[in-house]
């Protein structure tokens, strides 16, 4: 599990919940989330995403051919207050995580890993 230099865990987590893409990152002070929903094509969804995420932002973006259309393309949540700090530095993990620990399952909304394909 990742933490900051004072110690407190940190995550940056990507998940497809009930039609829902869900990203949630842990900046030190407080959670950030953005969610989008999807649209399905013919059954699958295939979506070209884009996280970004600084100190103080988590923006999420969709391409237009897989979300609702207009402003439900474009998910951003700031924090409340700066001074955050975020350092993932350590492994990523793709369709589960090896160590589940309390604090992780307690900011994930579903538990089941992943079946599907990711692309570049």
């Amino acid at each position: 599990m990742q933490t900051n230099p004072t110690g407190h865990p940190q995550h940056l987590s990507v998940q497809l919940v009930s039609e829902e893409l869900l990203v949630s990152a842990d900046v030190g002070l407080e959670m950030l989330t953005a969610t989008l929903s999807l649209v399905p094509l013919d059954g699958v969804y295939s979506a070209d995403v884009q996280v970004s995420l600084t100190s103080t932002t988590l923006q999420l973006v969709i391409n237009s051919a897989t979300c609702n259309g207009g402003t439900h393309c474009l998910a951003v949540d700031r924090a409340s207050s700066t001074g955050g700090e975020i350092h993932l530095n350590g492994q990523v993990y793709v369709g589960n995580v090896p160590d589940m620990t309390p604090y992780l399952r307690s900011k994930l909304k579903t538990l089941q890993g992943f079946a599907g394909c990711l692309g570049v």
